[in-house]
């Protein structure tokens, strides 16, 4: 066929035309991450994890009909528990069951979650899936919305400032909004209620505040409506196949109840993993919550990061509240903290003592009023966390399948640290697909790293 190998084309590739731009020595205008994500999203509705091995995303997932009638016991009623749970049953038509002894988002760090929600690392710079996760979290978001019975806003503060605490801040995020104009904007002194010494602040675009417990309470009733259903007994994690506790479910027993299992109890996943050779990083952290104690009590009308965070808490009892956080106390195995989460009133001697005492110099900068008599110490909520091992990428969570074997594979979502809200939409919806389809690529690679390590290694 002669026509199968025709002669190049000419035209094909034409020279510049000068005419087409009038100023050809300016230079050619580019695209930043934030921008480049959106642009994609706005003109194919899809998202990509750049440099991650994602594969391309769309309105539905990639294995659609996928885990039909599978029976998959989430255990964790966190963040990425309920997360995993609604993906499964909204787009899969698996039949899950979410095992937790408390409430959806009434346990474990979840509880004592910030409800900070926004793309960037603390250098101001994107972070890894920061665009695309905040794009799924929102989606989650309006999911709950629809679902609540009372339909107040989820969002707590539309608006979160880095206020300059110092001059290497300044710098810091002054190169950081250079470079990405549209993830930063610069605001005045005079308007930021931070002592910042005539530095200022940064507008975190597209941050917020979430209620995060009324957040997971929509989310899984969207969950309930499509057949999820609640075992509140809890789970023996260390493999014991006859717990001490009668009522306690082994996970041996668990597995041979379901067709899967997906482990996102955040401290218990890292005692599995553990076991495993997998070491997470445990961490507890208080926070505390002022009431008003004024009736002129200074407004705060957006949330305000600089290491610690000073928050709108919304109101409880008709009294606005305002949240400040977080202390960090870095837990090694066999110090005896199994408390798990607890609060305490804001009179304890203890506990609300020591928190005040270290997070009190930030705050009298961050927010100067909440110190004074316009605000008393409510309560004090204290949970742990796990953190995954530190990484080019920061700690990225850690998600895959564990094990498998005759009864039910092993998978787990967890280590989400203090950035939850960013990467359990994303995450959970990735996991969600990989049960349902077996595969274990559809993951993130480096979320999978630690676990294919530990695969390896056995």
């Amino acid at each position: 066929n002669p026509n199968r190998n025709p002669k190049p084309n000419p035209n094909r590739n034409p020279k510049p035309n000068p005419d087409l731009n009038p100023h050809p020595s300016a230079p050619t205008p580019t695209l930043t991450p934030m921008r480049r994500t959106r642009l994609v999203a706005m003109i194919l509705g899809l998202g990509f994890g750049l440099g991650t091995g994602l594969r391309r995303r769309g309105r539905r997932p990639l294995c659609a009909s996928a885990g039909a009638g599978m029976r998959v016991g989430v255990v964790g009623g966190g963040m990425a528990g309920v997360a995993v749970a609604y993906h499964l049953v909204a787009f899969h038509g698996a039949r899950v069951t979410l095992y937790d002894e408390a409430a959806p988002g009434a346990g474990g760090a979840t509880a004592a979650a910030a409800g900070i929600l926004h793309p960037l690392s603390p250098r101001g710079r994107l972070m890894w899936l920061g665009a695309e996760g905040l794009a799924e979290a929102k989606e989650l978001l309006a999911v709950a919305q629809q679902h609540l019975e009372e339909r107040e806003s989820l969002e707590v503060a539309g608006s979160l400032l880095r206020p300059l605490m110092s001059d290497k801040n300044a710098e810091t995020f002054a190169a950081a909004a250079e470079k990405d104009p549209s993830l930063l904007s610069y605001l005045e002194a005079g308007d930021v209620a931070s002592t910042t010494e005539g530095r200022g602040a940064y507008v975190i675009e597209g941050g917020s505040v979430i209620d995060v417990r009324s957040y997971l309470n929509g989310l899984w009733n969207a969950c309930v409506a499509r057949g999820a259903k609640l075992n509140p007994r809890r789970i023996a994690l260390r493999e014991d196949p006859n717990p001490s506790d009668d009522a306690a479910i082994s996970l041996a027993e668990l597995r041979q109840r379901e067709d899967a299992v997906v482990l996102t109890a955040g401290a218990a996943l890292g005692r599995v993993l553990s076991v495993r050779g997998v070491t997470l990083q445990a961490v507890r952290g208080e926070c505390l919550e002022f009431a008003e104690a004024t009736e002129d009590a200074t407004v705060l009308k957006s949330g305000l990061l600089a290491g610690e965070y000073v928050l709108p808490g919304g109101q409880e009892a008709g009294t606005r509240m305002v949240r400040l956080g977080a202390t960090k106390t870095f837990l090694e195995e066999g110090d005896g903290d199994d408390r798990g989460f607890f609060e305490v009133a804001g009179d304890d001697d203890g506990v609300a003592r020591v928190a005040s005492d270290t997070l009190a110099p930030k705050a009298a900068r961050l927010f100067p009023p909440l110190l004074g008599p316009e605000f008393e110490l409510k309560r004090v909520r204290s949970a742990v966390r796990v953190h995954s091992q530190r990484s080019n990428l920061g700690r990225v969570p850690v998600a895959g399948r564990i094990d498998e074997d005759e009864d039910a594979a092993l998978w787990c979502l967890g280590a989400l640290g203090a950035r939850g809200l960013i990467h359990h939409a994303i995450l959970g919806r990735y996991v969600a697909e990989a049960v349902a389809s077996g595969d274990e690529t559809l993951i993130p690679p480096p979320c999978r790293k630690p676990l294919e390590a530990l695969r390896d290694h056995a």
